[in-house]
């Protein structure tokens, strides 16, 4: 009876410390994270805080859900994706920066610069691929916008404090 007794404590036990694992992810508490009020360079860690996509709606995210790293020096960036959203897939990408001039009408013909990020990357059914983005930093944030005024996507970053 003791033997029997034994056999079930310690299956017992192994059920206990096989189910209190400390292997369980680390959620950010957004309390605890600090933002720079005013970004004005890409260089460095950023958490997406939402993304619209047009008539598809927007979407809200939790500090740390999606982090983009940008290393200016390298032209790289780095993006951590625990959504598997339609952004880019979590990976190491390369990225060129440029400024495009262009006009548009307000009532008369207005010249405007605004900065362009192309980002490169690999896809399995369609070879070396690049993506598009016009830039800029506004009310402390670094907005993505692919076209958001015509059904493109648009996401909004916000950079963590040093």
């Amino acid at each position: 009876m003791k033997k029997y007794l034994y056999i079930l404590m310690s299956a017992m036990l192994m059920t206990v410390s096989i189910g209190c694992s400390n292997d369980d992810e680390s959620e950010l508490n957004p309390k605890d994270v600090v933002y720079e009020s005013n970004p004005t360079t890409l260089d460095g860690i950023w958490h997406m805080i939402s993304a619209s996509y047009g008539e598809g709606g927007t979407e809200t995210y939790q500090a740390g859900e999606i982090t983009v790293t940008f290393n200016e020096a390298k032209k790289t960036m780095k993006v951590e994706d625990k959504k598997n959203i339609y952004f880019l897939k979590s990976g190491k990408y390369s990225y060129n920066t440029t400024i495009e001039k262009s006009r548009i009408y307000t009532y008369q013909w207005v010249d405007v610069e605004y900065q362009k990020i192309v980002i490169q990357y690999s896809d399995k059914a369609f070879g070396e691929r690049k993506v598009s983005y016009t830039y800029f930093f506004y009310n402390g944030e670094l907005i993505l916008d692919g076209g958001v005024a015509y059904d493109g996507p648009g996401y909004y970053f916000k950079k963590l404090a040093n």
